[in-house]
């Protein structure tokens, strides 16, 4: 040990205590043992206060368990290395691995209160942390919160619906949810999931709108890691704690103040984290709170299979504001609902790929499935499990030039598989990093693959990966700085790419030219307060020269231009113009008087360049008139609405096909027939006006054609999850001449070749000439 700075034996029986701290997750758990009390152990639990008296001499054993590899850090105190003379500091600490080390308590700096911590800064910032005290009067150090008293503990699964598992569940509702009493912590660890997360906050309580933040909120991490996090939740009211790589992921937790017994107390105001502030009785906020009881709850799907739904809340009363109580929040079940298909209104070319990336097969422990739709009979013709490689949620889909191998992304996982589109064999499955999202290729090369890395915490986060097209065999080729981490739902064109940022609300324009990136900050892309707006997802005009970003909480779709101002304001261009979805809708009320979105997510541009369609949470899909750049429509949609992409009809036009990720269907629809089914040009298609106009069809192996061909046994969550839309043929401007120069060349299967020669026909080959 040290005294005075120089290094002195001590003899065991010399040492006053022991403290003991396990390093897990984002946590310690301590444990003293008193030598001065005939070795009295006592548990200290989390993040303990440790106290010795000035001079003690103390000993620490830092142990590592778990999977995540720590720094252990005590500020004002020096020790001997374990095993040599070399005085430190900070100590690694792997995984089953030790350390002790003795200090005098206090030497060299006297009494006070010094932090330990893990010197990762993604677990300091997560809670890693306590307080040494140094003390002059022989206090005993103060226990954290245990799981017998002040923890409320979650776990983070890759399980669907209940992502954020309550380690002590209520019965008979979300296993998402908990109930805790003011002064309490939560605790979250990663266990079963194969890739990053964040813990953030959603929404929190506040007393009035203009007031401050909750004590300790907004809580959020910087990074996606694999780990966890503890947060001490002290005022009464409603918080739900998401993950920026995966915003669907909840957890919510009541503090219901003792003071009060007349129900659980959500709080007089809910804040969304971009600053958005509600009442609680606010039609956003049950919104908000019916989303999070189907979200976490697979019961509450729409299983369209079944033909009605139903969704349950716990029979509890609860506290709204002003005081106001509702004596049942049952009262907001939906009951027996019905579901209905019908077929769409024009028949599709070729075929459309959706992620059912929820469903379960007998042959693997992973989640999710690509599911393949005929559209001239649509029925389901294909499901691929990928039972082979253990395919794990598969999450978003782009096609090589000739339409005869899929690239498929693993977002719940690390890994791109591709897939061979005729006989639903997976090819290859390779590792290409943390929670990889969207995939595209450039137009003029089908070979070369880029993949956004949503949990890549550096700015070098798109990978190139190569295919072989002869094999479907995968290499990754490097990577692309496009100054930001954490982009999702990219897109490019033969000279540039856009990609959205969700951590830092931000978008990249990447030049391919001069490998170089431009970053638009979000006080250019949002309309509301901070950078929390979550960008998501993009799409490109095919003229390239303005494209538009989906920002998930700022309730917006914005028009970027790539180079001078392209978009359209008014009688103007201008650079940017955030294109608010929320307008035709009162958030207090719900009163809706025009079109309206909340929570847009994939929102690609037409092939021919009209329409933006985009999937939002409301649920509902918003269509935006790119010669205006402004909102025109919207049209219901189902729970957990969020996959778009568009395909060609036999029409000459084009389908817009929307999944849903807590839903079995796909809804399709030609967005101009929908225009010019709103009859009375209110901006909103009601289910009068969008009968004969919108379809839907079921996704499950119930409307699988005879021969059918699937690498895997469904067993559960059949046909939900419905993620990334890829129609084959590829119709985009760009892509689609690639592929129309192979036809009769013998380079095409001649599946794919008859459905070009179709599209050529029906002029959908140059859809933006």
């Amino acid at each position: 040990m040290l005294t005075d700075g120089k290094i002195k034996d001590i003899k065991i029986d010399k040492i006053d205590k022991d403290f003991v701290l396990w390093m897990q997750g984002t946590s310690f758990w301590g444990m003293e043992i008193d030598h001065n009390n005939d070795g009295k152990q006592t548990p200290l639990w989390l993040n303990p206060t440790l106290k010795a008296e000035l001079g003690e001499k103390v000993r620490f054993n830092v142990i590592g368990i778990g999977s995540e590899f720590h720094t252990f850090h005590i500020h004002g105190h020096k020790w001997l290395q374990d095993g040599t003379t070399n005085v430190i500091d900070v100590q690694n600490i792997g995984p089953l691995t030790r350390t002790s080390f003795v200090i005098e308590a206090g030497e060299g700096v006297g009494p006070g209160n010094w932090m330990y911590h893990c010197h990762v800064f993604t677990h300091m910032e997560a809670g890693m942390k306590g307080i040494f005290e140094v003390t002059t009067d022989g206090a005993p150090s103060e226990p954290g919160p245990s799981p017998f008293d002040g923890i409320i503990s979650f776990e983070i699964v890759d399980e669907p619906g209940p992502w954020f598992k309550n380690r002590a569940p209520i019965p008979g509702t979300s296993e998402s949810l908990a109930v805790a009493s003011p002064g309490d912590t939560l605790v979250f660890d990663m266990t079963t999931t194969n890739t990053v997360h964040t813990i953030t906050s959603l929404i929190y309580p506040v007393d009035t709108a203009a007031g401050p933040d909750a004590t300790n909120m907004p809580f959020d991490q910087t990074d996606a890691f694999k780990g966890g996090a503890n947060v001490q939740l002290e005022d009464p009211g409603l918080y739900v704690f998401t993950c920026k790589v995966h915003p669907y992921m909840f957890a919510a937790v009541i503090v219901d103040d003792p003071a009060t017994t007349a129900g659980l107390d959500f709080g007089e105001n809910i804040r969304i984290v971009n600053g958005i502030t509600v009442p609680t009785s606010s039609s956003l906020a049950i919104k908000l709170l019916t989303s999070f009881f189907v979200v976490t709850d697979p019961n509450n799907w729409q299983d369209y299979d079944a033909g009605l739904w139903n969704v349950s809340f716990p029979p509890v009363p609860v506290i709204l504001d002003g005081g106001t109580v509702v004596s049942d929040l049952s009262a907001l079940n939906v009951v027996d609902a019905p579901l209905t298909t019908a077929t769409p209104q024009h028949d599709g070319i070729g075929e459309v790929w959706i992620n059912t990336q929820f469903e379960t097969s007998t042959g693997k422990t992973n989640y999710g499935s690509s599911t393949a739709v005929d559209t001239a009979t649509w029925e389901v013709t294909k499901k691929v499990f990928g039972d082979a490689v253990n395919m794990n949620h598969p999450h978003n889909m782009w096609t090589n030039t000739e339409n005869d191998i899929i690239y498929q992304t693993q977002w719940f996982d690390s890994r791109l598989s591709s897939i061979d589109r005729d006989t639903a064999v997976v090819l290859d499955d390779i590792f290409v990093g943390d929670s990889p999202s969207h995939v595209m290729t450039r137009p003029a090369d089908g070979n070369t693959a880029y993949i956004a890395m949503n949990g890549e915490n550096s700015d070098s986060s798109v990978v190139k990966v190569s295919l072989n097209p002869t094999t479907g065999a995968l290499s990754s080729i490097g990577s692309l700085n496009i100054d930001e981490p954490h982009p999702h739902g990219h897109w490019m064109n033969n000279d540039i790419m856009v990609t959205p940022n969700a951590f830092t609300g931000t978008s990249s324009i990447y030049d391919f030219n001069t490998d170089t990136a431009t970053v638009i900050p979000h006080t250019e892309l949002f309309a509301v307060g901070n950078v929390f707006g979550v960008p998501i997802a993009t799409g490109m005009h095919p003229a390239g020269d303005k494209y538009y970003v989906a920002n998930l909480l700022d309730q917006t779709v914005t028009c970027v231009s790539t180079g001078g101002d392209a978009c359209v304001d008014g009688a103007s261009l201008v650079s940017t113009k955030p294109i608010v979805l929320v307008g035709g809708i009162d958030l207090i009320t719900g009163t809706q008087s025009g079109a309206a979105g909340l929570l847009p997510i994939q929102t690609p541009v037409s092939p021919d360049g009209k329409y933006v369609v985009t999937a939002t949470l409301l649920p509902s899909i918003t269509i935006i008139d790119t010669a205006s750049d402004e909102l025109v429509l919207s049209l219901d949609c189902d729970a957990g609405c969020h996959g778009v992409n568009f395909g060609a009809n036999e029409n000459g036009g084009y389908n817009a096909y929307v999944s849903s990720k807590f839903s079995n269907a796909l809804i399709v629809f030609d967005p101009e027939e929908a225009i010019n089914a709103d009859l009375d040009s209110d901006g909103i298609l009601t289910s009068g006006e969008a009968a004969g106009v919108v379809g839907r069809v079921i996704l499950s192996e119930t409307n699988a054609a005879a021969g059918a061909t699937f690498d895997g046994t469904p067993s559960g969550l059949h046909g939900m999850g419905g993620q990334g839309v890829l129609a084959i043929p590829n119709p985009y401007d760009g892509w689609i001449e690639e592929t129309a120069a192979l036809v009769d060349s013998g380079s095409l299967s001649p599946e794919v070749n008859g459905w070009i020669t179709t599209m050529i026909a029906n002029g959908q080959d140059d859809p933006y000439p």
